[in-house]
This record gives structure tokens, C-alpha cells and sequence, in this order.
């Protein structure tokens, strides 16, 4: 699961069906109302499958995946899918996982100049991808945990427009280009 910084997940080990003396479901209800108590908390629970054979974890058993070729196309219809869903009595817990607030950035590539600077666009994307992406660029074992070095931007500028105005991408001459 691709869990982001405004997202949780965690594991709930309830004591044996024969000590309890309510069912998984009420349970499940009980947290729930509780959850709700607490401004900003959306909790999906869902019981822990011995078996589970989709290689897609989520916050529910069922789920499918709406997909566009652009995020424009996308947008509108999400927030209609699942009203449509939520007013289905067969269904309970209807959630999404999209979100409309994630930062993006269009960069218009000047193929011609980059050309001249002999800079390709593989170029550009791996200069991309090593500031702003998850890029492992090693691993450091230890006897209970392997911890993955990633190579990131200078974690002050990477989430601002700013960060593209101290960019520069390597020619090959070997020189840097802004």
C-alpha cells in the first residue's frame, strides 16, 4: 500500500472470537463511532483475510479502479462515482482513495536549446526523477532491518516552484546547464 503523509494504516489484534462477547462486526462499529468523534479521521477497517489473492491493498475487501488517460478527464467523474456508490443500499463504507490536492507542476521543455547543450530528454527525466523522485540509490543492511538511501533535493526547496529555479541538468560536455 503507498501510504502518504496524510494517510495511516494499522493492525488491530482483537482477543479470540471466544473471549469477546461481541462479533467483528459491532467491533468494527464501535471504533468507527469513535473515530468519528475526532476532527479530520476517516477510518476504513476491514477484517484481515487469511488469503488474499489482488496484488492491490486498500482500505476495503472490495474495491476496483477508476483510471484516465489525464487527470482532467478523471476529475469530474470521481466525486460522482462515489455519490452514486454511497446512495447504493447494497454498499456501506464507500471511500476514495483520489485526491484532487496533490501538488502538480507542467515544465515545458525546450527541445531545441537542450538539443545545442547536448541534453537529452532521458537527460531531463533522470534529473527529474533524482531530485523529486524515490530514487534508491543504495541499501544498508543490518542483521534485523535493511534501510533504502534515497536520493532526494534539498528537502527546503522540494515542494516549491523555487526548486526548478536552482535546477540544473548535466550536458555532455560534462558541464551543468540551469
Amino acid at each position: 500500500n503507498n501510504m502518504t503523509v496524510n494517510q495511516g494504516q494499522m493492525l488491530i489484534n482483537l482477543t479470540p472470537k471466544d473471549d469477546r462477547s461481541v462479533g467483528i462486526t459491532t467491533v468494527m462499529n464501535q471504533l468507527r463511532a469513535a473515530a468519528r468523534t475526532v476532527p479530520g479521521i476517516h477510518l476504513s477497517l476491514q477484517p484481515v483475510q487469511d488469503l488474499t489473492i489482488s496484488s492491490i491493498t486498500g482500505r476495503a475487501r472490495y474495491q476496483f479502479i477508476l483510471g484516465a488517460a489525464t487527470r482532467s478527464i478523471l476529475t469530474p467523474w470521481v466525486p460522482k462515482l462515489l455519490a452514486a456508490l454511497r446512495r447504493s443500499p447494497e454498499l456501506a463504507h464507500v471511500s476514495t482513495s483520489y485526491t484532487e490536492e496533490g501538488r502538480t507542476v507542467q515544465i515545458d521543455v525546450d527541445h531545441g536549446t537542450a538539443a545545442r547543450f547536448g541534453i537529452t530528454d532521458a537527460t531531463i527525466d533522470n534529473a527529474l526523477y533524482d531530485a523529486f523522485g524515490q530514487r534508491i540509490i543504495s541499501t544498508i543492511y543490518t542483521q534485523s532491518n535493511d534501510y533504502r538511501v534515497i536520493l532526494t533535493a534539498n528537502p527546503t526547496l522540494s515542494d516549491t516552484l523555487r526548486a526548478l529555479n536552482t535546477f540544473y541538468v548535466p550536458s555532455a560536455a560534462g558541464g551543468q546547464v540551469p
